[in-house]
């Protein structure tokens, strides 16, 4: 059933990113575009879960289809992975903490706060 959910949601949301680039000539605009989930695989978690056979399950390629040039910036959550990549003209960018354990004796938890982390000074422009 949620996949059938997502392709009406991404269908939703390629419809509305249309209609915003049918006005765009009177009504220039830079869109930012902001989900749970990342719009595409590549980049968006850790390298250690790249080839994951649950990757799915915080990412989709959304951006391998439809028109998404008048995206400027797509932020998206869920993947506990800090990053900031440009990916077909699309700034993809994460701000996040993580996972929290305390007392967690789990060495990959404490080795994968060292880098990608979260930035609280971290600002979107365009």
């Amino acid at each position: 059933m949620h996949n059938s959910v997502h392709a009406e949601e991404a269908a939703w949301l390629r419809e509305e990113v249309a209609n915003l680039a049918a006005a765009q000539l009177q009504n220039p605009r830079n869109v930012l575009v902001v989900t749970h989930h990342a719009p595409c695989l590549e980049g968006t978690s850790h390298p250690d879960h790249a080839d994951n056979s649950w990757s799915s399950a915080f990412a989709t390629d959304i951006l391998a289809s439809g028109d998404w040039s008048l995206v400027k910036t797509w932020v998206f959550g869920h993947t506990h992975y800090s990053t900031d990549v440009l990916r077909k003209g699309v700034r993809i960018v994460a701000n996040q903490r993580g996972y929290v354990m305390p007392l967690s004796s789990d060495p990959y938890r404490s080795k994968r706060h060292e880098s990608n982390y979260f930035d609280l000074a971290k600002v979107i422009t365009n």
